[in-house]
């Protein structure tokens, strides 16, 4: 009688960090509560996008420190990707700290 549907969402990196920026800037959202709500948004199976696995990290990352997230994510996406980044922006000399870490592999859908 009932079918049973099968829902997916996507999004795209970009977005999450519009999302973050105006809930962080314009609605001075704290950072462990944007965290703790994306984290929760992209958990289930149905939510699909590229790197998932390295965005979740780097929002992990993003909440204890002071860089911008948009740099956390082009590095996190960087080194499961074996790429190099180049770069005059400071925020990068900070994550070389995540260089030892074991990062998330690659998801691409």
């Amino acid at each position: 009688m009932f079918k049973k549907l099968r829902v997916q969402s996507r999004f795209l990196p970009i977005v999450l960090i519009e999302v973050i920026y105006h809930l962080r800037f314009t609605y001075k959202v704290p950072k462990k509560e944007i965290v703790k709500t994306l984290k929760a948004f992209l958990a289930p199976d149905w939510v699909l996008g590229d790197n998932k696995d390295a965005i979740i990290y780097a929002l992990g990352f993003y909440q204890t420190s002071n860089i911008d997230m948009v740099d956390i994510l082009l590095f996190t996406i960087s080194k499961t990707q074996s790429c190099t980044i180049v770069s005059f922006d400071n925020d990068f000399k900070k994550l070389k700290r995540l260089d030892k870490q074991e990062l998330p592999k690659v998801v691409t859908l």
